[in-house]
């Protein structure tokens, strides 16, 4: 990522956030634009959290727009010290993806559990514990 902000904060559980990505070679630089929301289902113990296009931000010169859709369901295993990982991703980056560029998105896609993972823990330190 080569920047990256929240631009408009609704609540704690909604914000709209715009990132624009390092270009991989062969492939011109994207952006993404996105809505993100963020539930915990009390009864259940899981999180779930939905990422869609949003158009708040406008496209920028030298940049190329990708569409990304997300959608992440993390389920607390027993002891509470893990959780299983769903995610579901469909993705239009308007352009043709060789292997290797695959590879590679493959790869960063699978750093995000980091990120959700400090994101939780600050949430968690920040919240008292609950939720």
């Amino acid at each position: 990522i080569e920047f990256s902000t929240h631009e408009r904060l609704h609540n704690v559980h909604t914000w709209v956030t715009y990132e624009r990505l390092k270009a991989i070679y062969p492939m011109p630089t994207r952006d993404v634009c996105q809505l993100v929301h963020w539930r915990v289902v009390e009864d259940q113990g899981k999180l779930v959290v939905v990422g869609v296009d949003n158009d708040s931000h406008p496209e920028e010169d030298g940049y190329v727009r990708a569409h990304l859709y997300e959608g992440w369901v993390l389920t607390p295993l027993p002891g509470n010290k893990s959780c299983r990982v769903t995610s579901i991703w469909s993705v239009d980056i308007r352009g043709v993806l060789t292997d290797k560029v695959r590879t590679q998105l493959a790869q960063k896609q699978a750093a995000v559990l980091s990120s959700v993972r400090r994101f939780l823990e600050e949430y968690q330190r920040g919240s008292g514990g609950s939720q």
